[in-house]
């Protein structure tokens, strides 16, 4: 089976990290190359040596063009897939008519978002567009939670073509051993409260901050570390919200993490904060480490967390701080019970290689299908 993904970048973020989990654990026999709007990236790189066939098409970020669009559209015309897959909406838009243009090929679009009135204005419009063509462009479209499936239904998306898949995380690629060398060089003996994720406002950095600020007021012995794209003391409004907090000596920030499994095996909780969110991989990447986890309530965080750890209401400080609190007041043994009951419960219900078996069994479906390269045909 011949697949091309269509990506729009592949620099950072959970969809581009998924995607790169996928093809690196999958034991199909497929022919797959990766096409990215816009750069290789650092998953781009990792993809390509491990043999996985990547290119970039140069797009600027959130500008897409008829340029680029006929360029895609002669490159899938050239290479003649059995199946394209798209992932988030530009790729969506521009690979989804680019597909069908060059050769009626099935397509599969990716939801990834939590919801998509949360993005820039730009990223609206594509969204929005995509929504209008969800009747005619894709064959299937995927969704990684409930409750993105439901927010894209409601912005227009054709509820019929939307099925829901689960993010899966490969657990033994994360440790659970209490070893860190941050933990020993940075923080030993301390208490420490962990926040991965990039900066952006649907991330509610403002609200985990004072929430910090209010767990330091009770227990100035707890530290705080914070990594992520753009996490770093060059963010001069980071920087004035953690002085504000009375927190320059409490917090670590870390910046961009390759690999976050030597952060969360040194820290002691990891905190969710966001305002909107599909599916966490972050939160579930925590409890693969075994580290137990306070979220937000958005997504499928209940679902996900369980018993395993605590989920408070959206732009809530002092329930977010009480949430931190709570748990970080359980005996040490305790606590690392939680840790791996939060670990057995993401191998179980969320791994990867029953979210590789799902997307195969929908590759198969529809190249086996008469149906799916149906008539290009405007409503």
């Amino acid at each position: 089976m011949k697949i091309m993904h269509v990506i729009t970048g592949l620099s950072v973020g959970g969809a581009e990290s998924l995607l790169c989990e996928m093809l690196l654990n999958s034991d199909q026999d497929s022919d797959v190359t990766v096409v990215s709007l816009s750069d290789i990236g650092s998953f781009g790189e990792k993809m390509q040596s491990h043999g996985i066939r990547v290119l970039a098409l140069g797009m600027k970020p959130g500008r897409p063009s008829l340029p680029l669009l006929w360029k895609l559209i002669k490159l899938m015309k050239r290479e003649a897939p059995d199946l394209v897959q798209t992932w988030m909406y530009h790729a969506d838009l521009l690979g989804g008519l680019a597909a069908r243009i060059a050769g009626n090929f099935p397509v599969i679009w990716g939801i990834h978002h939590a919801d998509p009135r949360q993005n820039k204005r730009a990223t609206i419009v594509v969204a929005r567009l995509c929504s209008l063509g969800s009747g005619w462009i894709p064959s299937h479209v995927i969704a990684c939670s409930d409750a993105a499936r439901r927010t894209h239904v409601s912005f227009g998306y054709k509820d019929s073509v939307i099925s829901v898949i689960h993010n899966g995380i490969r657990t033994s690629r994360f440790r659970n051993d209490r070893v860190s060398r941050l933990r020993e060089s940075l923080w030993a003996g301390a208490q420490v409260v962990g926040h991965v994720c990039r900066w952006h406002p649907v991330k509610d950095h403002k609200t985990f901050i004072e929430a910090a600020g209010l767990v330091h007021a009770v227990n100035p012995r707890i530290k705080f570390a914070l990594a992520g794209p753009g996490i770093e003391t060059g963010n001069s409004q980071l920087m004035a919200w953690i002085e504000a907090a009375g927190l320059a000596e409490s917090t670590f920030l870390l910046g961009a993490q390759s690999d976050v499994t030597d952060l969360m095996n040194g820290i002691d909780l990891h905190v969710s904060s966001s305002l909107h969110e599909s599916f966490s991989l972050v939160t579930a990447e925590a409890m693969a480490c075994g580290t137990p986890c306070v979220s937000t309530d958005t997504g499928i965080a209940a679902t996900l967390i369980g018993d395993t750890g605590t989920v408070v209401p959206v732009q809530n400080p002092q329930a977010l701080a009480d949430g931190m609190l709570d748990l970080l007041a359980l005996p040490s043994q305790q606590l690392a019970a939680l840790g791996a009951e939060a670990r057995e419960r993401v191998r179980q219900a969320y791994s990867l290689e029953d979210m590789i078996s799902k997307y195969q069994d929908i590759y198969r479906g529809l190249t086996a299908s008469p149906h799916a390269k149906r008539k290009l045909t405007l409503p």
